[in-house]
């Protein structure tokens, strides 16, 4: 090959394009459903575009809680390793 252009014999044809697939659409939309549930937070967190009035402050009520439980686990966590590395450098 040393200086040679290779050719392609034939003809090309171009691809169809159909992406995304419907079905590909569909279950993106039930991955973007089910991913707050999957959090433990309410969808329309996530998904409602234009909330209105006592929506709006149910929704935020309920995510508020799931993050100051999520908190506080966190803060135990914390507290448990801080305890043990402490007590490991008095050591």
């Amino acid at each position: 090959m040393g200086g040679d252009i290779p050719v392609v014999s034939g003809t090309l044809n171009q691809l169809k394009k159909e992406r995304p697939h419907q079905n590909v659409v569909n279950f993106l939309d039930y991955l973007a459903g089910s991913f707050p549930s999957g959090l433990g937070l309410p969808p329309d967190f996530f998904l409602d575009e234009k909330p209105i009035g006592p929506n709006v402050r149910a929704v935020m009520g309920k995510a508020q809680h799931k993050f100051d439980q999520r908190k506080m686990l966190i803060a135990r966590f914390v507290e448990w390793v801080w305890i043990r590395v402490i007590g490991s450098a008095i050591e």
